[in-house]
């Protein structure tokens, strides 16, 4: 089982994800994983897997023809706190690998997506998503280019309280091959490049500052990637576990212009209520990074799924710890609901996660089940932080 591309570095991309090889935010999701380490993320999931021609906000060819893939083309208007009033387009094709996979063999993607927000940042980009061999291999391919407008509000929790407008301008790359080493268990290796230019729009007395070395550079690294994955479906899990490790060595050798390490660990939990028919959905995340990194680099909360209710890096810091729990139920076919709850907190230091300031989020929201095909939904959530009030509209669970 498996989903898109989860992309936390351009909305254009994540837009696309869902489908693909099971990287965990977040989901976009979903909620989608950090796959390349960018400046900013926009939160809301990817559409996944919208196949049915008659169902809202898409476009499918070829629907009721597994055997000749299908077309879906996709508008996706959507809210977040970071960005405002947003929308994202799609446009992929999906088909089977092989012409005898099996129902459980992954599908290959291949896609395009486009965003524009409030904000007036935009990003384009495209991706490819498929397996080899009945599923023994796994490949990922990204590529995306945006100019990205946001809050900058400096590093840690007790800095959060003034900002800088940024506006950045960035291109990026991603390639990422895993093969299957057990029934479960995938493990490879992945590769990324990013360009990125950051100009402070204005400078506010006593608010935080872009370090010089940071506004111009360009990143690359290579790494391992783990994932162990028993999830009965890749849409809306009831049952099962994914659990996710990537490790990313960013460094002169492989043509970056600093030296700074990314550690990522993700464990998400799925657990059916007999008695309801809902699901209690977990996830625990745990990110640290050394060497030299770079702002953007850094462990943010507003980003990808962890603790709804918060700004895109308004909380950000060399190491992120975050636990969240889920209860989603659907009360007819279509129409659903999730109440959320979560806790996290970013700290200088692994042994300081505890001392700092602890965040928590707490919220609920409506679900619409678009495709009968596939259990995919569209989701209207209310999350409240420690700030105050946030919304979100997005497809795709949360995680």
């Amino acid at each position: 089982m498996r989903r898109l591309i989860p992309l936390l570095c351009l909305p254009a991309l994540s837009a696309l994800a869902a489908h693909s090889p099971n990287d965990t935010t977040s989901s976009a999701s979903m909620a989608i994983e950090p796959t390349v380490q960018v400046p900013y993320g926009v939160s809301g999931s990817p559409l996944t897997g919208i196949t049915a021609s008659t169902e809202p906000l898409a476009v499918t060819a070829g629907a009721g023809k597994p055997d000749k893939g299908d077309w879906v083309i996709a508008p996706i208007p959507g809210y977040d706190p970071s960005q405002g009033a947003n929308i994202k387009a799609i446009a992929e094709y999906v088909f089977a690998p092989d012409k005898d996979a099996s129902p459980d063999t992954p599908k290959d993607i291949i896609g395009l997506g486009a965003f524009y927000s409030e904000e007036h940042s935009r990003a384009l980009g495209a991706a490819y998503s498929g397996s080899l061999d009945h599923d023994t291999w796994r490949l990922l391919a990204l590529a995306g280019i945006g100019r990205l407008n946001y809050d900058f509000y400096g590093v840690g929790t007790g800095s959060a309280g003034r900002s800088i407008p940024v506006e950045q301008d960035m291109g990026f790359g991603l390639v990422r091959i895993m093969r299957r080493v057990h029934s479960h268990l995938f493990a490879g290796v992945r590769a990324q490049a990013m360009s990125i230019d950051s100009r402070a729009r204005l400078t506010v007395p006593g608010g935080p500052s872009i370090p010089p070395f940071e506004r111009q550079m360009t990143t690359a690294a290579l790494g391992p990637t783990l994932q162990w994955d028993t999830r009965d479906n890749q849409f809306f899990p009831t049952r099962g576990d994914l659990v996710d490790f990537k490790a990313d060595f960013f460094g002169e050798a492989v043509g970056s212009d600093i030296d700074y390490q990314v550690y990522d660990f993700d464990w998400n939990h799925y657990e059916p209520v007999a008695a309801s028919g809902g699901v209690i959905a977990a996830r625990a995340r745990l990110r640290g990074t050394g060497g030299d990194v770079p702002f953007f680099g850094m462990g943010q909360f507003g980003q990808g799924c962890d603790l709804r209710g918060y700004i895109d890096g308004k909380y950000r810091d060399r190491m992120l710890a975050a636990f969240q729990v889920e209860y989603r139920q659907f009360f007819t076919r279509r129409w659903g609901f999730a109440a959320f709850g979560g806790t996290g907190s970013v700290a200088g230091k692994l042994d300081e996660l505890l001392s700092e300031e602890q965040l928590w989020s707490a919220g609920g929201g409506l679900r619409f089940r678009m495709s009968e095909k596939n259990p995919i939904s569209l989701r209207v959530d209310f999350a409240y932080g420690r700030d105050g009030p946030a919304w979100y509209v997005s497809v795709g669970e949360a995680f």
